[in-house]
């Protein structure tokens, strides 16, 4: 497996293709931080005091708001699974699964230590990170872990999806690491100045924006994710 450097380091991707690259591509300061979560057509927000909201587009325009729930605890981040169920990071080592339809909620449970990141995954899983230094890949309908990755030094605290079933992954130990969600394998890994905050791919999946605990932004374009 490749060691963090500062420059990105493509190794060969399982079919044989290149691995993708990553390089720097802008930089801009002070970005205001959004705990937003779209995927598709379904958006969720919270805020610290635990009040998880729901928007859904309406059909004549416009977006039907619904509150989700009121946690006992603060939300850190949150993922739209669907138009009906909500992931939330809440700072412990179990993460609510929340359904907005019948107002049912249940936990998987796996991790040892806080969880601060969660993200949709690639074919409907859920990724989350926690304070245990690892990653995990979830099957919802089944309600269990199906890959672990625990190549990060510190706490995994923000996830992006690109194409062909490939994760990005932030962390506290300042690096970025391309895998695959499926088995684990590393493709990409890039260390940056700072530690990693948040993360975020645009919808063509080759610009990739990091946010840092400095309150720098970071922007980086990925290629080489073709067959």
């Amino acid at each position: 497996m490749p060691r963090a450097t500062t420059d990105p380091i493509p190794v060969p991707r399982v079919d044989g293709a290149p691995g993708p690259r990553v390089r720097r591509a802008g930089l801009v300061l002070r970005p205001e931080r959004d705990l937003s979560g779209p995927l598709a057509e379904v958006r969720a927000w919270a805020d610290e005091a635990g009040v998880v909201l729901l928007w859904t587009p309406l059909p004549n325009g416009g977006w039907n708001r619904r509150q989700v729930a009121s946690l006992a605890t603060s939300a850190y981040a949150l993922a739209a699974i669907g138009p009906s169920t909500v992931a939330v990071a809440t700072g412990e080592p179990t993460v609510p699964l929340l359904d907005v339809d019948s107002g049912d909620a249940r936990s998987l449970v796996g991790h040892t230590l806080s969880v601060y990141a969660v993200a949709p995954g690639p074919h409907g899983t859920l990724l989350t990170g926690s304070h245990d230094g690892t990653a995990r890949v979830w099957d919802l309908a089944a309600e269990r872990t199906t890959m672990v990755y625990d190549e990060h030094d510190l706490d995994v605290s923000a996830f992006g999806v690109l194409g062909g079933g490939l994760v990005v992954s932030g962390s506290g130990d300042r690096s970025l690491r391309i895998w695959a969600a499926e088995t684990g394998e590393t493709f990409v890994v890039c260390a940056l100045d700072q530690p990693i905050d948040c993360l975020a791919v645009n919808r063509s999946g080759d610009r990739l924006a990091v946010g840092h605990a400095n309150g720098a932004l970071e922007v980086f374009v990925v290629t080489g994710l073709g067959p």
